[in-house]
């Protein structure tokens, strides 16, 4: 049961590196590295020497648009996405995204770059956008809300499971626990579930997930 996005070092998991001068990388375990919004510091030469000397970073991120708490102007918050996305076509790596109030701009900017690259909304928590981001291309990954939220609920239920990965993100929730809730409620046979989200995790890397 693999975990899409995390910030405890754990195996079976894309562990997010939130420092890259503290984080220590485990070759047994798999990365993703890129500028948080709310915390954009790393140039994309750090980021670009990191992921050519680091086999075990396979997705760029979190990276995105947050309008709530980053520092940075929008503008300027969509200049260092788009630095991002080129490293992402580049080293052929998806990207996890962060995105707060900037739904409209990520669609618009997807539809205009159209990337080779998979696209993944991570902690995925709003409704109102999804058939214009399916439309799109992008994939979903749902963490700890949807266990509470019944919205969030009949959203998944209405959403293709090609299209989704589960994830805990920097919540306590047990992936175990995702996975045999989202199997439940799409009353597909825990096995069959496990499997199809590998293979949408080996579609989304490009086969890098061992």
């Amino acid at each position: 049961m693999f975990n899409f996005h995390t910030h405890t070092d754990q195996k079976n998991a894309i562990v997010n590196i939130d420092s890259i001068s503290t984080h220590h990388l485990s070759s047994t375990h798999y990365y993703s590295l890129g500028n948080h919004p709310w915390d954009i510091e790393l140039t994309v030469k750090v980021i670009e020497t990191k992921i050519s000397n680091t086999p075990q970073i396979v997705a760029i991120g979190e990276c995105g648009i947050d309008k709530l708490k980053s520092n940075k102007s929008l503008p300027e918050q969509i200049e260092y996405l788009k630095e991002q996305i080129e490293l992402s076509e580049r080293f052929k790596l998806p990207l996890i995204l962060h995105i707060v109030n900037g739904f409209n701009e990520i669609i618009k900017l997807k539809k205009e770059i159209n990337p080779k690259q998979k696209w993944v909304i991570h902690g995925f928590n709003k409704y109102k956008q999804i058939n214009s981001l399916l439309d799109t291309g992008f994939y979903l990954s749902f963490g700890e809300a949807l266990i509470q939220n019944p919205k969030l609920q009949y959203v998944l239920m209405n959403c293709p499971i090609s299209k989704i990965v589960l994830e805990t993100d920097d919540s306590v929730v047990d992936i175990e626990k995702m996975y045999n809730f989202v199997a439940d409620l799409k009353k597909i046979p825990l096995t069959d579930f496990v499997l199809q989200i590998r293979h949408n995790l080996n579609t989304i890397t490009n086969g890098k997930l061992a």
